[in-house]
């Protein structure tokens, strides 16, 4: 799934998912999600290096595009995980489904989870190459990106309860954006 997908209804997955049986095509899902404040700022940077202004946008720019675009419409879609977690869960299977982390994926337990989800060749996944990415990065104030977290404490929560995830792997992500 991208982040637009994540607004899609259980009806809507359901459709989809009959469309496919249809001709013998068995879905399956797989679901990353990814600090908040980092994949909005990820998204941003992907729009404006498609425009071809990233190289010409500066740190105030971005904190300006970012503070207008967190909490947006939109963003609440792409940032719901617990939402969009239950939709998945309501209409797929355990097996048919792969939920993880951005930021661990590309360890090698997440790699033999993945493959083992979906029987897949370990050998074969190229976790080395990196797609889509922006190489300009930029920092923040401290204060700054802990005015845009508290936009994002149900999806905190979600990830640190429900799914597992150590609290300190998110947290050092966001210290990257400042440091």
């Amino acid at each position: 799934m991208t982040p637009t997908h994540s607004g899609l209804s259980a009806e809507v997955f359901e459709f989809i998912k009959s469309k496919f049986q249809q001709f013998n095509i068995e879905t399956s899902v797989t679901f990353l999600m990814r600090e908040p404040v980092s994949r909005l700022e990820s998204q941003i940077k992907m729009n404006l290096r498609k425009a071809g202004t990233i190289d010409t946008t500066t740190a105030s720019d971005m904190m300006a595009i970012l503070k207008r675009q967190c909490g947006s419409p939109q963003d609440k879609v792409r940032s719901s995980y617990g939402t969009t977690v239950g939709r998945i869960n309501s209409v797929f299977d355990e097996r048919q489904v792969f939920i993880g982390f951005y930021e661990t994926l590309f360890t090698q337990p997440e790699q033999e989870r993945l493959a083992a989800t979906f029987d897949l060749n370990l050998e074969k996944i190229d976790a080395k190459t990196k797609v889509n990415h922006t190489a300009k990065s930029f920092t923040y104030p401290k204060d700054f990106i802990e005015d845009l977290r508290s936009n994002y404490e149900d999806e905190y929560k979600f990830a640190y309860g429900e799914m597992g995830l150590d609290e300190a792997i998110w947290e050092q992500k966001l210290k990257n954006l400042y440091q």
